[in-house]
């Protein structure tokens, strides 16, 4: 006659396949034989409990990456605005016009402020050859919000 292990002994080893895809390593940390540990691994379907949570956490950065990614845009629109305003550019009847009662604005912000514009988007920024890796999109990006945030918590 064929005993099970307590479900806190299962749950112990589920854990120890989470970190490790490995029958012996799951027999070793749990303390049970490789053919048990085996038999758990098809019997409870751990391949596949482990994929259906590998595609939904893959879904969930991938949302909250699409959330920022808004979020950023409307912060650079209003800030784009902004500067227009400043320098005077108005809209009226789809003409552009320029007042001559703008202000000098950093042409430095305004163009940091646009390349990241494009980086959020994916676009080049503007710079002949210059691709960047999804990493180093994400560093410059940091660096960028660290930047505009130190100089309007200094005005």
């Amino acid at each position: 006659m064929s005993y099970g292990l307590p479900t806190q002994k299962i749950n112990e080893m589920w854990k120890a396949y989470q970190e490790k895809q490995s029958i012996h390593y799951i027999a070793r940390k749990c303390m049970v034989s490789p053919i048990t540990a085996k038999k758990y691994k098809i019997k409870e379907k751990w391949d596949e409990r482990l994929a259906k949570i590998n595609r939904q956490v893959v879904k969930r950065v991938d949302e909250n990456i699409a959330d920022f990614k808004v979020n950023a845009l409307k912060i650079n629109q209003a800030v784009i605005s902004k500067f227009l305003k400043q320098l005077g550019v108005e809209e009226k009847d789809g003409k552009i016009t320029v007042s001559t009662d703008g202000k000098d604005v950093s042409v430095k912000d305004y163009d940091t402020i646009i390349r990241q514009s494009l980086l959020l988007l994916g676009e080049e920024d503007g710079r002949i050859g210059v691709n960047f890796t999804d990493d180093e999109r994400k560093e410059r990006l940091r660096n960028v919000l660290k930047e505009l945030t130190r100089r309007e918590i200094n005005r």
